[in-house]
């Protein structure tokens, strides 16, 4: 649920800054940043309050991050070369 809803805000934060590349960049890298640093603070804390159940909180974070993030780039990706192929002159 937490991975979805941050995946859902941060591909919607791309999608509407498709045009100007300077800040769709400076959008995905500080997004996934603060993801990076969410994930690794809720870690932290599990690892404080649960130590025996860290291993397999950090293991769902890892995997759920690994999906969302394929997801996340195909999807950008797709944007971008779609806006690409539109803006091409045509022969």
């Amino acid at each position: 649920m937490l991975t979805g809803s941050i995946t859902l805000f941060i591909l919607n934060g791309l999608h509407t800054r498709i045009r100007e590349a300077k800040s769709y960049v400076r959008f995905f890298m500080g997004a996934t940043t603060a993801k990076l640093f969410l994930y690794t603070l809720i870690i932290t804390i599990v690892g404080f309050v649960k130590p025996a159940e860290v291993i397999g909180v950090a293991l769902c974070f890892l995997l759920f991050y690994m999906i969302t993030t394929a997801y996340e780039t195909a999807s950008a990706f797709s944007a971008v070369t779609a806006k690409a192929s539109s803006t091409e002159p045509k022969p």
